[in-house]
This record gives structure tokens, sequence and C-alpha cells, in this order.
């Protein structure tokens, strides 16, 4: 069979031999562009062996150059500079894997759940009412409701603190800073209570707590526990009511001439026995007490 060679443009086959088959190679040596009407099949693949950029060597569709495809000798690049959006659609499940495709980056399931991963561990996933993240979750700032169990720290500001009926309690060593507290129920202190900063305490109704202490400020201080009351310092009261004694601070005569008293103060002196009350100037012996107050008296 004999080769012949054309040359210029060849409009039409001449022949009218429909497809031409080449079984070899078709080499084109000085083309530069290939023009087809129709549509250009490549049973191997399409290669461009050069690296590319958003000029040149570059896979393009569209009428515009709107989308492009090629590598920079860095990264390889999936460019969409035309209008609209960068539209992916799967039918069943859209995933980004590694290039062996053995460790999934992302996959998103139609109709289902969105799944980010971390070196193949799935720690982000989207449910039907909500998401769930396996791990620790860091945020700068947050907005809206907590439920469930919350382990570590808490802080900021929130609007409103609903403890469930069967809450355990806090656990490990967390840092709670409240500013206001109100208590429509019972609450039960099971401890130590501490109020560093706070003025007052207003309770209306029922306080029970095992003990409670209020730190000494000043040398003024009140501690109550399941045995009784101390205080250092202090104390003013419209009414004092003992259901069995009144127990009075006990003095000798050297240590009540040591101390430091103002007028009204009410002493049981253990040298001479006797209840002792200061006018101001001198301390005066109480003879009887006549009150009705049953006084137990310590020496």
């Amino acid at each position: 069979m004999s080769l012949t060679k054309v040359s210029g443009a060849i409009l039409k086959d001449p022949l009218n031999l429909g497809e031409v088959s080449i079984g070899g190679t078709l080499t084109y040596q000085d083309v530069t562009n290939v023009d087809s009407v129709g549509i250009v099949t490549a049973r191997q693949g399409v290669r461009v062996t050069a690296d590319g950029s958003p000029s040149s060597n570059y896979i393009s569709v569209g009428a515009s150059n709107d989308l492009k495809i090629y590598h920079d000798s860095t990264q390889s690049i999936i460019a969409d500079t035309g209008t609209g959006q960068l539209a992916i659609r799967g039918g069943v499940t859209v995933s980004i894997s590694n290039p062996a495709g053995t460790q999934v980056m992302a996959n998103f399931i139609n109709g289902g759940a969105v799944n980010l991963f971390h070196a193949g561990v799935n720690r982000f996933k989207t449910t039907s009412t909500g998401a769930v993240v396996t791990g620790i979750l860091t945020a700068t700032s947050f907005s809206g409701n907590i439920t469930g169990d919350v382990t570590g720290d808490v802080t900021g500001n929130a609007d409103t603190a609903t403890v469930s009926v069967n809450a355990q309690g806090l656990t490990g060593s967390p840092n709670i800073q409240v500013g206001n507290v109100t208590v429509t129920g019972d609450l039960t202190v099971q401890g130590t209570t501490n109020s560093e900063t706070s003025t007052d305490t207003t309770v209306t109704g029922i306080m029970t707590a095992r003990s409670v202490n209020v730190g000494a400020v000043g040398g003024i201080g009140v501690t109550f526990d399941q045995g009784g009351g101390v205080f250092s310092g202090i104390v003013t009261s419209h009414t004092v009511k003992a259901s069995k004694a009144l127990y009075l601070p006990l003095y000798t005569t050297t240590t009540r001439d040591a101390g430091s008293f103002t007028q009204g103060a009410v002493i049981f002196n253990t040298t001479v026995k006797k209840l002792e009350y200061y006018d101001g100037t001198n301390w005066k012996s109480i003879p009887e007490v006549s009150t009705g107050l049953v006084l137990a008296l310590d020496s």
C-alpha cells in the first residue's frame, strides 16, 4: 500500500470512505492545534505533559475557559474562573481521600451525614439533630444553650443555668465564677461554703448546711457546725434564744483586765465565779439573774 502525502486542508472525505481506521500511531509533528467540530474520544486518556499555569498548559472547559485543570509543578489546581458556582454532584457519596485511596479525609453522603476525618479518625459528624464531635472541641466564644455533661472549666456569662434533678454534681477541679444565684427550692450544701467577696447573704426560708464558715476579716468571723456556733468579734441581734443553755465567754480576772471591751460586755469571771458586765469604766458583778433565762456556766 502506497503512502499519499496531502498538502493543504482536507475539507471532506473525497473518496466517501466514511470512517478512517489507523492501526498504528498517528503522529502530528508540526500541528499546533487540533480542532474538532464533534466529539474527540481518547481511549487511553488525555495528557498535558508540561507544567501548567492560569495562562498555558491546562485542560479547559467552557466558552471562556471558565474551568481550568492543571499542575503548576508544586500543586494540582482546579480553578473555576467563570460565573456561578463550582458544583460537585455525587449520586451516593462524594469522598475526598489520600492519593492511594486508603485514608478518607472527608465524605459527604447523599441525604445523610457529613464526616470530617483527622488522620483517618472521624472527628466531626453531622446528624439529623445536630453534630457530634469526637474529642475536644475548643472555641473562643459560645452562644446558645448547653445540655448534657460538661467536664473541665466553664467560664463566661450564662443567662440561665439549669441543673437536672438527678445531677450528681461537678467532677474534677472545675472553676466556677457566679454573679447572682436564685434558688426557688431547697439548697443543700454538703461540705463548706465560702463567701470571699459577698457583702450580704439573704435567705428567705430555711438554709440547711452541715457546716458554714465565714472567713475572719479583721478578727471577725463565725463558724457553725453540728456542735454549735463560734463567733469571733461582735454579734448584734434583736433576739437571742437558747433552747437549752447560753454559754458566755470565760475570763479570769487577769485576762479580763488585760482585754479590751466596750460598754455592755458580759462575761463569766472564773476567778470569783460570778457574772460580770462592763459599764464602760468598771466591771460590776451580777449577783443573780431573774429573767427566766437559764445560764449554764462552765468553769
